[in-house]
């Protein structure tokens, strides 16, 4: 069983308003909101009250209640749903998991989201199957055929799920949340994970600033933020942003030109005489990884530099 935590992102109180934390994406189903630690046990309680006024121990007003706030249950609550099919599947009742199994395929049937379809198949195969085994392998049939369905016909990926708070922050409010709170790996997640899916002036800046950031946590998920990026721009573009002024500008562009492999990319070569020893690293450490071999390393001298980018641009060449 996947235990889901909140990753909590906190807005910075407005006057007279409580905090309200941000959603990200849930890690393993990405078009769903990813639910804190308390709402999961929330749902884990309202689940185990339905099976309990399905079994018959839960009668009167408690027991319909239980079952209309199961009934009205939305995608959100698939992971939760997937507990309570494991938990209904030891009962000796056939009605609580037949149920919760008819509930997941409901949800499910709508998904094209083949990260959330793969999660309920995994978390399916964990189900003790002892007493309900065609419940539960009826279950796992008409997910895998959903999936194969989804690859007959190409379906596209869906969006992941987005904070609609976050889609209407600018990008100028962005960069002052974030320098606002610098250190915080979360909040950086969030607001620069936003800023990833966008192209307007200013983007690309502020997640340069993330990428930066002195805080080694901070700079990962920057950097990640800023690849993801770099992976929409075509070469051309990527091609321009090799001079940029900042450094994380340029040694992502250079990682990513030299990974699309495209005609322009042997300019990323050059970048191992960059003057920032970070940039030199990381198109030497592509180049290794392409090659398979270590054809020279940029080192810090002008000479040594010169030779690097002479042996790997002609690798590169002949390849």
């Amino acid at each position: 069983m996947v235990q889901t935590a909140l990753i909590m992102i906190v807005l910075p109180s407005l006057v007279g308003q409580a905090p309200a934390p941000f959603r990200l994406p849930h890690p393993l189903a990405p078009t769903l909101p990813h639910l804190s630690d308390k709402e999961e046990d929330e749902l884990d309680a309202l689940i185990d009250r339905f099976m309990l006024f399905d079994i018959g121990k839960l009668p009167g007003p408690e027991g319909l209640k239980a079952q209309k706030e199961f009934q009205s249950l939305k995608a959100d609550a698939i992971p939760a749903l997937l507990r309570g099919l494991a938990r209904s599947a030891r009962l000796d009742h056939d009605c609580p998991v037949t149920v919760i199994a008819k509930k997941l395929r409901e949800l499910l049937r709508s998904t094209t989201d083949r990260q959330l379809l793969a999660f309920a198949r995994d978390e399916s195969d964990a189900v003790d199957l002892r007493k309900h085994r065609g419940v539960v392998t009826a279950l796992k049939v008409g997910i895998t055929g959903q999936l194969a369905a989804l690859d007959r016909a190409n379906i596209p990926a869906p969006p992941a799920f987005r904070d609609p708070r976050l889609a209407a922050l600018k990008v100028d409010e962005i960069r002052k949340k974030l320098a606002a709170n610098p250190s915080n790996p979360d909040w950086a997640h969030a607001l620069l994970g936003e800023l990833a899916g966008r192209d307007e002036p200013g983007a690309l800046e502020v997640l340069a600033m993330g990428a930066a950031s002195t805080y080694p946590n901070v700079r990962m998920v920057g950097r990640k933020h800023l690849a993801d990026w770099m992976a929409k721009r075509p070469p051309a573009q990527l091609a321009t942003l090799l001079a940029h002024e900042q450094s994380e500008v340029r040694r992502a562009a250079a990682v990513r030109l030299l990974a699309s492999k495209d005609g322009v990319a042997a300019d990323a070569i050059n970048l191992l005489a960059d003057p920032v020893p970070a940039v030199r690293q990381a198109v030497h450490s592509e180049l290794v990884r392409q090659a398979k071999k270590d054809l020279g390393a940029p080192g810090e001298t002008a000479e040594s530099q010169s030779r690097a980018v002479d042996a790997w641009k002609t690798w590169w060449r002949g390849r």
